[in-house]
């Protein structure tokens, strides 16, 4: 088979499945050729044109099924020997295998189809075909012998007879006659030696060899001598002998048909034949004449099939996770037997049935029919089922969205697993640690947790002594880095306690207790941001965002920063607005673009700091240039490895933790793109950054109605709800309001903010702490979006992850603003979300 070019026909309506079995074809076979019909009658069209080796036939297809299509393609004489191949979902029907089976089909393949057993199909098909059609024109070569030799011999008796009517020509006659016998005898004979399939004649009554050609010597390995000394006995196992000499006794019929029986080789392995065989005098003995084709590879080949039919069977109806179809209605079309051990329903009981009848809550079927409708698929969705005693039971839910030829909603296919024991164990975990939650203090104090944490990185240190030198320049760095600001918020600090110290100091000491606080927290995010990278714990949300918008908030941050320096920062190439809307993780490109307008504004004394952007070839690569120090051409590279600076010795001019570029990097990476670098050391440098460009049309903003509980209050003083169980927390943020003419109200927790919100008061806005006791900020924000859902909820926490943020907006929560707060970032997220009220 490796030495012809096969050809495959698939019939199947549903497109995706044509290109699936594209694939795994051309996988398989490299040089094969594959049609495709998307209904029977072109495919019947093109199995008479290409005449294929081997037809993969769907069973439920429009206009008539598979099965018709088989019935019409084995009635055709031309095509009835091309082996046709069941390919269907519906892996435990034994009732249309048994009708694919009269139907003529050779095999059977279930869905999703594996691609070795494809390959043993196909190969396996390509081979019955060949022996078909091998088998089919010898026989019409025999025949069509036999025929001439009897036309022939009807001459030759024809021209005997005319011979006697002639007596002057008998002689010469009668010498033609026999020359023409003979040679007829000696052609027959050829055809007989050389024939390719094994071919034997044997003695009726003494069961001996009278004659033997040479495929079958050659098949069963014995010389011409060795084979003509034994009977059809010797050729048999000996446990076969018994039934050989039965059938022998009762073979009367001129033809004998196919018949399939076991053969022994010279070797002693064992085959399986087909054997046609008919009767006949020879040398004046009565003989039959035996034509063998060997089906052994054939025959294991079914078998194989058949097992592998068996194992998935097997599978199917012994996993202990459930397997299920619905329609698109939610009504049962399928379940594995496991359904039994998971539910108490038996799987007859279940089939028909909305899938709703095992919800625990059954309104929960309305929610994930239109969620699988939006998504297509669901992976680890999570639901409450119950039992037939009305038990309820955790579950993890696999599902996907079936489509039809047309690309419309067909059905559902989906998997259950139970997780119920896993599930309490959370539950508990979680109760536990609520518990411990409550019953521990919160906090210990800024610098009380920024002692921990350099204890701990000391402890690092001194664990890491035997490591690369890399790591241990970071541990000295990061000690370095994290001390300095300490020393200046503890002495300072000391400094305020002390008597007499005049408003000046106290405002210029305030100031640098401040900004070492900012600085130390900057060091902490990055070791954060660090660690969460290589603990492979970060992920992409990407949003609608405008370019222009991001560089522009940036540019004028970066501002102030600069305002005292010899830099002039520039943003250039902006393209215009309604062009710059994308979809990416605008969070991530920020922290980028931070990092690497930090590093200009540190390493640049004078000059100028360019920031832009251009679109690419598909992406939009993006620019920060300045006219600093540069960086030797040998670190280009290097200081984008974690823990990487080009400052290393302890005279470093420069501050930082050295993972800037590590994290802009791997965060760029995560968006899909690229970052390098373009320096000259004294010449400054230019970062170069790309990331996917994804446009989206710009969204008309659409006003939202007015609360109109907000609006109770006419005389322009607003109220906000600050729900903090920290009474220094809640001071703070009450002095960061003090510039807002409004009424500040304090809850202590959860539930005191919620009763508060269904009450009658007015409010315009609540600050929610999300740890709390008695009930967290994700619940308060819950149950306050239920009664009040236009009041606006910023989250205020001490986590600060991207997940914590997805957490609150998905609980509710209008924005959200990391601990410690920055009082400009307070104020502009509240006037922010004033504005849209």
């Amino acid at each position: 088979m490796e030495d012809k070019i096969v050809k495959i026909l698939a019939i199947d309506d549903n497109n995706d499945n044509l290109i699936s079995l594209n694939a795994l074809i051309k996988e398989a076979f490299p040089e094969a050729q594959f049609f495709t019909a998307p209904n029977g009658r072109q495919g019947i069209e093109i199995a008479a044109r290409e005449y294929p080796d081997v037809i993969l036939l769907d069973i439920i297809m429009p206009d008539f099924d598979g099965f018709e299509v088989c019935r019409l393609l084995k009635a055709d004489q031309k095509l009835r020997y091309i082996p046709i191949v069941f390919v269907t979902a519906l892996k435990g029907d034994m009732e249309s295998r048994i009708r694919a089976l009269e139907c003529g089909a050779e095999a059977f393949l279930a869905k999703p189809i594996d691609e070795i057993e494809l390959t043993a199909q196909i190969r396996a098909m390509v081979k019955i075909k060949s022996f078909n059609i091998e088998k089919i024109s010898e026989t019409a070569r025999l025949a069509k012998l036999v025929e001439e030799k009897i036309r022939l011999l009807s001459q030759t008796n024809t021209a005997t007879l005319n011979l006697l009517e002639d007596l002057r020509n008998e002689n010469e006659a009668r010498k033609n006659s026999e020359k023409a016998l003979s040679e007829k005898e000696e052609e027959y004979r050829s055809m007989f030696a050389n024939n390719p399939q094994p071919m034997w004649i044997y003695d009726l009554e003494t069961l001996t060899f009278l004659e033997v050609n040479d495929a079958a010597l050659h098949h069963y390995g014995y010389t011409r001598d060795e084979f003509l000394s034994m009977t059809i006995k010797d050729i048999r196992p000996k446990e076969d002998i018994d039934h050989l000499l039965k059938d022998d006794e009762t073979t009367n019929h001129t033809y004998s048909s196919a018949d399939e029986w076991r053969h022994l080789k010279k070797t002693g392995e064992i085959i399986t034949v087909e054997i046609v065989s008919h009767s006949l005098t020879f040398n004046e003995r009565k003989a039959r004449h035996v034509m063998v084709t060997d089906i052994t590879e054939r025959k294991q080949t079914a078998e194989a099939l058949q097992l592998s039919e068996e194992k998935y069977r097997t599978i199917f109806e012994n996993i202990q996770d459930v397997f299920y179809q619905t329609d698109l209605e939610g009504f049962v079309l399928e379940i594995s037997p496991s359904i039994k051990h998971f539910s108490e329903f038996s799987r007859n009981e279940i089939i028909g049935l909305p899938i709703s009848t095992l919800y625990f809550n059954p309104d929960d079927k309305d929610v994930f029919l239109k969620t699988i409708e939006v998504k297509g698929e669901l992976h680890d969705y999570e639901l409450k089922l119950k039992t037939k005693s009305g038990n309820m039971k955790y579950v993890s839910i696999n599902a996907r969205l079936i489509l039809d030829s047309n690309g419309k909603p067909h059905h559902i296919d989906g998997a259950i697993r139970d997780i119920t024991e896993r599930k309490r164990a959370e539950l508990q975990i979680q109760a536990s640690n609520e518990q411990i939650e409550i019953q521990n203090k919160e906090l210990q104090g800024l610098i009380e947790e920024l002692n921990r944490t350099n204890a701990d990185l000391i402890t690092a240190k001194e664990k890491a002594e035997e490591s690369d030198k890399l790591k241990t320049a970071f541990l000295h760095n990061i000690s370095h880095e994290i001390r300095t600001p300490m020393n200046a918020i503890i002495g300072f600090t000391e400094f305020l306690t002390e008597p007499n110290l005049s408003i000046e100091k106290t405002k210029y000491f305030t100031k640098i207790i401040v900004n070492s606080s900012y600085q130390l927290l900057s060091i902490i995010s990055d070791i954060i941001s660090i660690a969460t990278i290589e603990a492979g714990q970060e992920k992409i949300n990407e949003k609608e965002c405008n370019i222009n918008a991001t560089l522009k908030s940036l540019h004028e941050q970066f501002l102030l920063k600069v305002d005292e320096t010899n830099v002039c920062l520039i943003l250039k190439h902006l393209l215009p607005d309604n062009d710059v809307y994308i979809k990416t993780d605008e969070t991530k490109l920020i922290q980028i673009l931070t990092n690497l307008i930090n590093n200009a504004i540190k390493f640049t004394n004078r000059g100028y700091i360019n920031i832009g952007y251009k679109i690419q070839d598909n992406q939009l690569e993006f620019l920060v240039e300045d006219t600093g120090i540069g960086i030797p051409s040998e670190m280009h590279k290097e200081i984008f490895n974690r823990f990487s600076q080009v400052e290393s010795t302890t005279a470093r001019q420069y501050g930082g933790s050295g993972l800037g570029l590590s994290i802009s990097k791997a965060y760029i990476e995560l968006l899909g793109g690229k970052i390098w670098v373009k320096s000259e050391l004294g010449k400054g440098s230019a970062f170069h950054f790309t990331i996917p460009f994804k446009p989206v049309e710009k969204k008309t903003i659409i006003e939202q109605p007015c609360n109109s509980k907000s609006k109770a209050n006419g005389n322009g003083v607003k109220n906000f709800l600050v729900a903090e169980d920290e009474d220094s927390n809640f001071m703070l943020i009450k002095e960061f309001l003090s510039g807002f003419n409004a009424n500040i109200i304090h809850a202590v927790n959860g539930i005191a903010a919620v009763n508060i919100c269904k009450s009658d008061q007015p409010i315009d806005l609540v600050l929610m702490d999300i740890k709390m006791p008695l009930m967290d900020g994700y619940e308060a924000a819950k149950q306050i979006k239920e009664v009040r859902p236009n009041l606006p909820i910023i989250a205020q926490t001490a986590y600060s992850t991207e997940a914590d943020k997805n957490k609150a907006l998905a609980c509710g929560c209008s924005d959200f603003i990391s601990k410690p707060i920055k009082k400009s970032a307070l104020l502009a997220k509240i006037k922010e979300q004033l504005s849209k009220t």
